[in-house]
């Protein structure tokens, strides 16, 4: 069995900072022009076991990106679950939510997409609030 989408958050966290607004976007620091990733950013390379560049990932467009990606993790695609408003989403836009609408941190989010794959297979999950 492959890395499972948690573990693969966790690596890509370690190798980059946190961006809400976009997989990867690029932000000046102290001066420096640098890549920051989102969690599905941070599953995405964390999968792939390197970090594209900043002229790769412009090459790319975002679709491939997230086709790639559910391609890794095709539980992402799949409705799982609801949010407080009782409206079916799927991991996907659970994980957005919480990343860019909630500011939870990357890490975070690999907990609780953790504790969401200890569920049985198909188990809904409540997006937190």
């Amino acid at each position: 069995m492959g890395m499972k989408l948690s573990e693969a958050m966790r690596k890509g966290t370690a190798a980059r900072p946190g961006c809400k607004g976009g997989m990867f976007v690029s932000l000046s620091t102290d001066g420096k022009k640098q890549i920051h990733s989102c969690a599905l950013g941070a599953a995405y390379e964390g999968s792939i076991g390197h970090q594209k560049t900043e002229k790769q990932l412009s090459e790319m467009s975002v679709t491939v990106l997230y086709d790639d990606l559910k391609l890794m993790f095709p539980q992402l695609g799949r409705v799982h679950g609801y949010d407080q408003n009782e409206r079916h989403m799927t991991l996907e836009g659970a994980i957005v939510c919480l990343n860019d609408d909630k500011g939870w941190s990357r890490d975070r989010i690999a907990d609780w997409v953790e504790e969401v794959e200890k569920r049985p297979k198909g188990a809904m999950f409540k997006c937190p609030t």
